[in-house]
């Protein structure tokens, strides 16, 4: 047996798929996506090039196992990670025998094979992209109906620059950006095939673009149409391309559903935070809604687990004077132990870090329905303009 060695030099996730004969799919290029081990959930997500995996839960079991080869091996075939080494580096030299039969190893791709995510283009070079992408993509009648019955008018959709993602035209759409002369490297989302620069495949939706503390689009979210979602599957993707050639990630970045006024001394957009107070919520859709009926300043968070994001604007906040915090997390954090964690993780820090912090509650339960309004955005919606929760 080959001694002396860490265990990615020698097998890698690729190779711990092959030999359990693992089912899994591909997410991104260098990522796939499969069933938990642990959890049997199917938010289980493994990356060949980092040798990494993690699970995210679903809303019935909550799940953040992290995973390495041997681990997942060895939850799989019920060993200690001692003997799943051994078993590994057996499957890899020939000599692994299960059943009284002998596995007969598969090639796979060394992990420095896999793409390098490029890094990614500072801020104004994104909204430079962002922008025109917002300009040249269409809404289709299908988002369009989606949106309204969310309970915005068309005006108010148009003002949030929500469009459609069709799945459709990834080459052409790059083409029409690159003609504009932007340059799509470094840009999560682009990648280049042997064609030429194209957009990310990806599952249809409509795009959410996030917007930085200065007013520039940093990045997008697609909320994928509910037809295309499979059980338990996240709703919304970041518009991203790591594992592709020459492709770049976008990390969790919040989104500023404020209004901005302009500093001319600064020479930039500055959020406006009347009262020294901000809200904050998960999801940027959310933040739109929420700050649309109650004309309030919303920093939306990617998702409840991304509250580190939000940590990193604590000393900015500082020094456009605010004062106090508001916690609008969906109600379900009563429930919900994933949501309930990272709320109470963001109270400590929020008090910790010398702010005034709040959490408030309201009625979840409506006569018309058996639908809740765990959400702040379907509360707002729901009293204000009397849309149902979908």
């Amino acid at each position: 047996m080959t001694a002396g060695k860490n265990s990615d030099d020698i097998y890698n996730f690729e190779d711990v798929m092959n030999v359990l004969n693992y089912e899994y799919k591909d997410y991104t290029g260098e990522e796939k996506q499969c069933i938990c081990p642990a959890c049997g959930g199917k938010n289980c997500y493994i990356n060949f090039r980092k040798n990494i995996g993690k699970c995210y839960g679903s809303r019935k079991s909550t799940c953040s196992m992290k995973w390495n080869p041997t681990l997942f091996y060895s939850y799989v075939m019920g060993v200690d990670t001692k003997e799943a080494y051994k078993q590994l580096v057996e499957y890899k030299e020939g000599n692994l025998v299960l059943g009284n039969k002998r596995i007969k190893p598969k090639a796979s791709k060394p992990i420095t094979e896999y793409e390098e995510v490029l890094p990614i283009a500072d801020d104004f070079t994104l909204h430079c992209v962002y922008s025109e992408l917002k300009r040249i993509l269409p809404l289709t009648k299908r988002d369009l109906k989606d949106l309204m019955a969310r309970g915005f008018s068309k005006n108010e959709i148009n003002y949030f620059g929500y469009k459609s993602y069709t799945g459709r035209y990834q080459l052409e759409t790059a083409t029409a950006l690159q003609k504009k002369e932007l340059s799509l490297k470094n840009i999560p989302g682009f990648f280049e095939s042997e064609n030429g620069w194209e957009m990310k495949h990806l599952k249809p939706g409509f795009f959410m673009f996030i917007r930085n503390e200065r007013n520039q689009i940093v990045g997008a979210q697609i909320r994928k149409h509910d037809e295309v979602l499979r059980k338990d599957e996240k709703k919304c993707n970041w518009f991203s391309s790591p594992g592709e050639h020459n492709g770049s990630k976008r990390s969790a970045v919040c989104h500023f559903s404020t209004d901005f006024y302009y500093d001319l001394h600064k020479n930039e957009y500055v959020p406006y935070f009347p009262d020294r107070v901000v809200y904050f919520t998960e999801g940027p859709l959310k933040g739109d809604i929420i700050h649309l009926i109650e004309k309030i300043p919303v920093i939306a968070l990617p998702g409840t687990s991304s509250y580190k994001s939000f940590i990193k604007l604590f000393p900015l906040l500082k020094t456009l004077g605010v004062k106090k915090i508001i916690n609008y997390f969906d109600m379900d954090y009563i429930t919900n132990a994933n949501v309930k964690k990272h709320s109470d993780l963001l109270e400590h820090a929020i008090k910790d870090s010398g702010f005034e912090y709040e959490r408030p509650t309201w009625e979840t339960h409506i006569p018309e329905s058996t639908k809740l309004l765990k959400g702040r955005d379907d509360y707002d919606m729901y009293h204000y303009r009397h849309v149902v929760p979908r």
